[in-house]
């Protein structure tokens, strides 16, 4: 019982790594390509934007709601998606 609980484990545990590679890849590749696609537009608009600071005044309440957001996820996470594996 224990050598298949063991090679159970080893399973998962493949398993695990095969798909975090593969989300890591088809991050790489999807920021690669959008990178690729539209990087000339999006460094004009940086260099845009730092030539005039009064059109960074709503970057900061943006980072705020996108903290606030990533805050809230976790720990309706933490919550709730926990107590379901249990």
């Amino acid at each position: 019982m224990r050598r298949i609980r063991m090679e159970q484990q080893k399973s998962e545990r493949r398993q695990r790594i095969v798909a975090f590679l593969t989300v890591a890849s088809v991050v790489v590749l999807g920021i690669g390509g959008l990178v690729y696609m539209f990087g000339q537009a999006i460094w004009q608009s940086m260099v845009a934007i730092s030539k005039r600071p009064g059109d960074l005044s709503l970057a900061l309440p943006t980072l705020f709601c996108l903290a606030f957001f990533a805050l809230l996820n976790r720990w309706l996470a933490q919550h709730y998606v926990e107590r379901d594996k249990t």
